[in-house]
């Protein structure tokens, strides 16, 4: 079992406050293929993290304490910085995960509406999903970076607020 998967699976039965008081969780879905992932990988000439493989082959997407995780579908490949996202803030912006073509592999980025202007958030998918997790029983949500012009919190994504 992967450590992404151990940190999924340990707290899967869990739940969390959000910020307006109502009880959150884990919600999985029905896995993705391995022929599924092939293809993908074929289509877009890549080869995709082996935590994130794991991850779709246990759920092809997930809402994580709220957060909604994409599924291999919903997923882009932006070939000119090696990235793809795997987390859609439904506003332009993503996080998004290296395949190793200019990053190392499965580094993650914030990316702000274009690939042009992408920031380092973690060195791992099992990282950033430790510091989701850790903001959201904290804060009760994950805050945007944009969120802090408007709040006096601390969370993970500060360093990035202008």
């Amino acid at each position: 079992m992967s450590e992404l998967v151990e940190i999924i699976e340990s707290y899967r039965y869990q739940s969390l406050v959000d910020e307006d008081g109502n009880d959150i969780g884990i919600e999985l879905v029905q896995a993705t293929t391995q022929y599924e992932i092939s293809n993908f990988e074929v289509k877009n000439r890549i080869e995709l993290p082996s935590e994130l493989k794991k991850l779709l082959l246990l759920s092809d997407g997930l809402l994580l304490f709220g957060i909604k995780i994409l599924s291999l579908a919903e997923m882009e490949f932006f070939p000119s910085e090696g990235i793809l996202s795997f987390h859609s803030w439904g506003n332009g912006d993503f996080d998004c995960l290296s395949v190793g073509v200019n990053y190392p592999i499965g580094t993650i980025f914030f990316m702000s509406h274009s690939e042009e202007n992408i920031t380092k958030v973690n060195n791992t998918m099992q990282g950033w999903f430790k510091e989701v997790i850790s903001e959201i029983k904290k804060n009760g949500t994950l805050l945007h970076p944009l969120d802090y012009n408007h709040r006096e919190a601390e969370g993970m994504y500060k360093i990035y607020h202008k």
